[in-house]
């Protein structure tokens, strides 16, 4: 078990800092700050990234809980941070020693850095969308039976706008 499974690693570059420090602003309630945000610190990924060519520096992490069954939500969410945030991903089996359950859980691999933005990501997105779906809950009254399909829409939505600026940056 990897005991340093949140923040930064010790020895993340000046870079990193950066990104990390714009992903904190793309949390803004101001959508064209946190877009922007967003936006820049994908760039300097793509900067960052492409001065590590040649690197054999690879790890692997465990994101989410283990399920039998995965949500559409989640593997939308896996395909987001494979295809935008320079990571590999496969859903394995894992066992659960406190419950004594076998499921899966999604592992990535990739470099520390692109790791610790993708961990950040999974959590960052699973949040916003059950904020997001608390908010619309709330204003609409909806039963909890549509949770999943909102949910999955969220991710959706994500999915276009990061396909969109990929294909701006290209």
């Amino acid at each position: 078990i990897d005991p340093a499974a949140g923040g930064l690693p010790k020895s993340a570059s000046r870079a990193m800092r950066k990104v990390q420090r714009l992903l904190a602003l793309a949390e803004s309630d101001n959508v064209h700050e946190a877009e922007s945000a967003a936006r820049a610190a994908r760039r300097m990924m793509l900067r960052h990234n492409l001065s590590q060519v040649g690197t054999s520096r690879y790890g692997f992490r465990q994101l989410g809980r283990l399920s039998s069954r995965r949500s559409l939500h989640e593997k939308l969410l896996a395909a987001i941070l494979i295809d935008h945030f320079f990571v590999s991903g496969i859903w394995t089996s894992a066992f659960d020693v406190e419950s004594g359950r076998r499921g899966r859980v999604l592992e990535i691999c990739g470099t520390p850095e692109n790791l610790e933005v993708a961990c950040w990501m999974h959590g960052f997105l699973l949040e916003a969308a059950e904020r997001l779906w608390q908010k619309h809950r709330e204003k609409s009254g909806s039963s909890g039976r549509e949770r999943q399909r909102f949910l999955a829409g969220v991710m959706l939505g994500v999915r276009q706008q990061l396909a969109e600026q990929q294909r701006q940056d290209e």
